[in-house]
C-alpha cells in the first residue's frame, strides 16, 4: 500500500473534500497589529532567513502565548499565486515518492503561477542540520523554496500529524485540496489545473501526468511490504529478541536467540548495544555486533550514521557488512550506497546521518534475510535509527 508517517494513534483517511480538511489559521503579516505593515514584515524575515534555502522567507508559523498557532504569509507575491505545500522529511522514503510529483509539477505549471513550498519538519533531530537538508536538497534536484520547519510552527498552525502531507492553498489562504499520505496525484493535479485557470483563464495545460512508477497506479496490486522499524526508546521500537532495553546508556549484550528462525519484521540483535531515544548504537569493543531480519520488499534502506568508540573522537566513517539472503549483495542487486570490496563482499561506508540505500531489486514475491555486521576491530561503531523498505516499480 502507499504509505502515510503517522505520529499520532488513531489513524486518518486521505483528506481530499476540501470541507473536510483542517483549515490553517492564516494570516498576512502585512496585516500584523500592533506593528506596522513593514515592522512585521522585516522582523519576520530577519528571524526566518537562516531557516529557508532556494527562497527568501515567503511563510511563517507562529504560536501565541495561548497556543494558538497561525501560518502567516510573509511575501505579498503569494496572493498571486497557487500554493503547493508539501510537509515532508528528508529520510522518508514516501516523502521522496511524493517529492518527485512536486518536481514534476514544477516543471510543468512553475512558470504559469504555480509555487511548491517544501515545508521540511524533522522526524530525527538530525533532520534539523541545514547542513544535511540542503545536501538531500542538491541530490534531489529540488529546486523551489524549502523551509526548515524545526520548532514544528508550520506543522502545528496546520495542525499536521503527517508525513507526507500536501496542501493546495490560492492566494488568499483558502484550502482547495488537503491530501494526507501518498497518492491521488491526477486530482492534485487535475485541481492544479483549475485553480490557474482562475488566476489566467484560458491557460493551455498538458495532459494529466501517467504514474510515475507503476506503484502509483490506483488499479496495481501493490505485492506486501514490510512497514518502517523505528528504533529508539520513543520511536516504539520493536525487536525480537528475548531481552530489552529498559534505559537510556544501558549497554546490553544481547544473543540473537531466533536460531535462525526469524519472524517477519522484528529486528535480532547480537553483541553489546545502547539505546538513546530515537536510535540504538553497538559497542563492538566486546566482539562482533550484528543485526539480523526478515523482511519483504525489493529494496532496504538504512538511517544511520558511523559513531566513533570514543566520545571525544570525530567519527571518519563506518564499515558495515551487509549481507541478503546470508550471500553478500550481488552488483546487479546492491543498492546506490553499496560498495562491492576486492574480496566481493558488499560493504556500506556509513558517515553523516542519512537515508542509506543498501539494497535494490530483490524478488517481490519472497521473503528475503538483511544481516548487518560490524566487526570487533573496527574503529568506529554505528548508529541506526531505521530501517525502511519499498517495493520498487
Amino acid at each position: 500500500m502507499l504509505r502515510k508517517i503517522d505520529i499520532g494513534m488513531d489513524k486518518n483517511i486521505f483528506i481530499v473534500d476540501p470541507k473536510q480538511a483542517k483549515k490553517p489559521q492564516l494570516k498576512f503579516l502585512a496585516d500584523d497589529i500592533p506593528k506596522t505593515p513593514d515592522e512585521s514584515i522585516s522582523e519576520a524575515r530577519k528571524i526566518s532567513i537562516p531557516n529557508w534555502i532556494n527562497s527568501e522567507p515567503l511563510l511563517t508559523g507562529h504560536i501565541d502565548d495561548d497556543g494558538q498557532a497561525y501560518l502567516f504569509f510573509i511575501a505579498d507575491t503569494l496572493k498571486k499565486k497557487v500554493i503547493n505545500l508539501e510537509i515532508w522529511d528528508h529520510t522518508l522514503l514516501p516523502c521522496r515518492r511524493s517529492l518527485s510529483y512536486s518536481l514534476e509539477w514544477h516543471r510543468r505549471y512553475g512558470h504559469s503561477g504555480l509555487l511548491t513550498i517544501g515545508i521540511h519538519s524533522p522526524l530525527f533531530e538530525f533532520g534539523k542540520d541545514k547542513r544535511l537538508i540542503m545536501d538531500t536538497v542538491r541530490e534531489l534536484g529540488i529546486p523551489f523554496p524549502v523551509v526548515l520547519d524545526n520548532e514544528f510552527e508550520i506543522w502545528r498552525s496546520l495542525e499536521n500529524r503527517f508525513w507526507p502531507r500536501r496542501l493546495l492553498l490560492d492566494g488568499t489562504g483558502k484550502t482547495h485540496l488537503d491530501v494526507v499520505g501518498e497518492g491521488h496525484y491526477a486530482e492534485i493535479e487535475h485541481t492544479i489545473q483549475l485553480m490557474l485557470r482562475d488566476l489566467s483563464p484560458g491557460l493551455p495545460c498538458p495532459p494529466i501526468l501517467k504514474p510515475l512508477r507503476q506503484i502509483d497506479d490506483p488499479d496495481y496490486v501493490i505485492p506486501s511490504t514490510s512497514s518502517e522499524i523505528f528504533l529508539g526508546l520513543k520511536k516504539n521500537m520493536r525487536l525480537g529478541n528475548s531481552n530489552a532495553f529498559k534505559a537510556p546508556a544501558e549497554e546490553i549484550i544481547f544473543k540473537d536467540d531466533a536460531e535462525g528462525n526469524y519472524p517477519l519484521d522484528a529486528p535480532y540483535l547480537d553483541g553489546g548495544w545502547l539505546a538513546t531515544s530515537e536510535s540504538i548504537y553497538g559497542t563492538p569493543h566486546k566482539g562482533d555486533i550484528k543485526l539480523t531480519m526478515k523482511f519483504a520488499a525489493t529494496d532496504v534502506y538504512l538511517v544511520a550514521r558511523s559513531r566513533s568508540k570514543n566520545p571525544i573522537d570525530v567519527p571518519q566513517g563506518t564499515k558495515v557488512q551487509v549481507l541478503v539472503d546470508r550471500k553478500s549483495v550481488t552488483d546487479d542487486k546492491a543498492g546506490s550506497d553499496i560498495a562491492i570490496n576486492e574480496l566481493r563482499r558488499s560493504v556500506l561506508v556509513a558517515r553523516d546521518p542519512r537515508l542509506y540505500h543498501l539494497a535494490t531489486r530483490l524478488d517481490p514475491h519472497g521473503t528475503h534475510e538483511l544481516t548487518l555486521t560490524i566487526e570487533e576491530d573496527s574503529l568506529h561503531t554505528i548508529e541506526i535509527y531505521g530501517l525502511f523498505f519499498e517495493h520498487s516499480a
